[in-house]
């Protein structure tokens, strides 16, 4: 069975098993290369089997027009959206909530 492996960072990022390996990982949509420092999530079974956790599924769809990252400030980003409780106005991409960088 092909084995891929997912970002639990980006919306929509996949590489083989045989490039994770190599070091060869290829550049994220939109991007000039993947960021080294996010986590990445081997999958060993069908991503059928897996879909039901949010972390495997293709969030490239999830786009919020009008909305900036307060933290990278990337704007009309697409996956996860994360909206602090306790600041108003304050909204992060997956990538940076999963950072744990907010003050």
């Amino acid at each position: 069975m092909l084995r891929t492996t997912r970002c639990s960072m980006c919306s929509d990022f996949d590489v083989c098993e045989q490039c994770v390996s190599l070091g060869t990982l290829p550049p994220a949509a939109g991007a000039a290369g993947h960021d080294a420092s996010h986590l990445l999530l081997r999958i060993d079974r069908s991503l059928d089997v897996v879909s039901a956790y949010p972390a495997v599924q293709n969030r490239a769809a999830l786009r919020h027009g009008g909305v900036r990252c307060s933290q990278c400030g990337t704007f009309e980003f697409t996956g996860f959206r994360y909206q602090c409780q306790q600041c108003p106005n304050v909204d992060f991409c997956e990538a940076c909530e999963q950072k744990g960088e907010h003050w």
